[in-house]
């Protein structure tokens, strides 16, 4: 789907505090944010990331998908999910 001959153009926004959370250690958050750096190389993938400066914000505290289809006539679908 991300890759091959006709990828599909993936976006998505990422908290600043996902960003500063620590799990195994220097080393692996180091691995894992540069893991995030390659996989936005290709043109069609953009990882934005929220600042902690922009406040509350609706959907603070849950995910929120997005999905659309390749064709103008498909239905977009959103949906939330919370912990």
């Amino acid at each position: 789907m991300l890759y091959g001959a006709n990828p599909t153009p993936y976006r998505t926004v990422v908290h600043e505090a996902a960003l500063h959370m620590r799990v195994g250690g220097r080393s692996v958050a180091r691995a894992q944010l540069q893991h995030l750096l390659d996989m936005s190389e290709p043109e069609h993938i953009t990882i934005r990331v929220l600042p902690f400066g922009v406040g509350a914000f609706p959907g603070s505290g849950q995910s929120i998908n997005y999905l659309h289809g390749p064709c103008r006539s498909s239905t977009p679908r959103n949906w939330t999910s919370s912990l």
